[in-house]
């Protein structure tokens, strides 16, 4: 009866039989060893649960892995415009910069009338010129504008201090468009920094970014400007 009433509670639980377990419950009644029975019932329905908590677990990382490739399906066509925006705000910016600094050349030759002194910062200037021009290394491009920013600077408070130069209607033309010109440099390159950051912050979406690097969409370099020459 013993046998029969372990074997039914068993059942009833769902749990696995043993062979081991099958084995005893065809003993006779005085060698039936009952603690065996429930040790190994219970042995068993252990590792029942612990494989049906592995199941829901394994379960549980597939449902979240499909649902994060599903959203970055979804989200693929925003981070293509948005990588494609970076894009295009950098090109309008290098064409801008490129611009100005065909600009120099006569405006530093009619600086150098009025201050000869001048004429090493003139070629350090024309250098970077040079540099931005030839160079496809976005780091190393941005470094020449930086420092062509700060001799323009410089360039901006030699103006102001000299009244020849400013009242030269010559120069002063040269200046004035000079200046427009390097203000639509500072306002493509925020344009430029603003792009990066809407892009970057779609690829940070979580649980998206999982998939992000993997397809090839990694973050972009923002350059921020310094300080605009221009009151």
């Amino acid at each position: 009866m013993d046998q029969i009433r372990l074997l039914r509670d068993a059942t009833r639980k769902d749990i696995l039989i043993s062979p081991y377990v099958l084995s005893v419950m065809t003993l006779p009644s005085q060698q039936f060893p009952k603690n065996s029975i429930r040790v190994h019932l219970s042995i068993e329905r252990s590792a029942l649960n612990y494989a049906r908590i592995i199941e829901l677990l394994v379960a549980a990382v597939f449902l979240f892995l499909f649902f994060s490739a599903m959203s970055f399906v979804f989200l693929r066509p925003a981070l293509q415009e948005g990588r494609a925006n970076v894009q295009r705000e950098w090109n309008e910016f290098l064409q801008e910069v490129r611009e100005r600094n065909d600009m120099l050349p006569g405006l530093l030759e009619t600086v150098k009338m009025f201050q000869p002194f001048f004429a090493k910062n003139a070629v350090k200037m024309l250098e970077a010129k040079a540099v931005i021009k030839r160079s496809r290394d976005p780091e190393v491009i941005m470094a020449s504008v930086d420092q062509l920013d700060v001799d323009i600077k410089t360039l901006e408070a030699l103006v102001h201090s000299n009244p020849d130069m400013r009242q030269h209607p010559g120069f002063l033309r040269q200046w004035d468009l000079f200046l427009k010109k390097h203000n639509k440099v500072g306002l493509t390159r925020t344009r430029y920094n603003s792009s990066v950051q809407t892009y970057n912050d779609l690829i940070e979406v979580f649980p998206q970014s999982i998939f992000t690097s993997m397809f090839g969409y990694v973050r972009a370099a923002a350059y921020p400007p310094p300080p605009s020459i221009a009151e």
